[in-house]
């Protein structure tokens, strides 16, 4: 399991580099404004968070970790309503 929670930092960290490169070097279409760049860090720092979050519970509970992860993968590739996470 740590070796998948590394995993999971990393690429989580090069995604955000990537996009941090392509905003400043203006490697993005005209139509992607400055605002959509900063919806997407929040949006990938806020899922490294709750990834360290599931990894953190599965010191608690392997399945409740695993639960935990499940979820917030499906969160962010359905990307349901709910009102708590809607701000993601």
């Amino acid at each position: 399991m740590p070796l998948t929670n590394v995993a999971l930092a990393l690429l989580g960290a090069i995604l955000y580099a990537g996009l941090r490169h392509a905003g400043r070097a203006r490697l993005l279409k005209d139509e992607v404004t400055a605002a959509t760049v900063a919806v997407m860090q929040r949006r990938v720092l806020a899922y490294q968070a709750l990834y360290a979050v599931g990894a953190l519970l599965s010191f608690a509970s392997t399945y409740a970790s695993i639960g935990f992860i499940i979820a917030v993968q499906l969160n962010a590739a359905i990307t349901p309503r709910f009102w708590i996470l809607d701000k993601f």
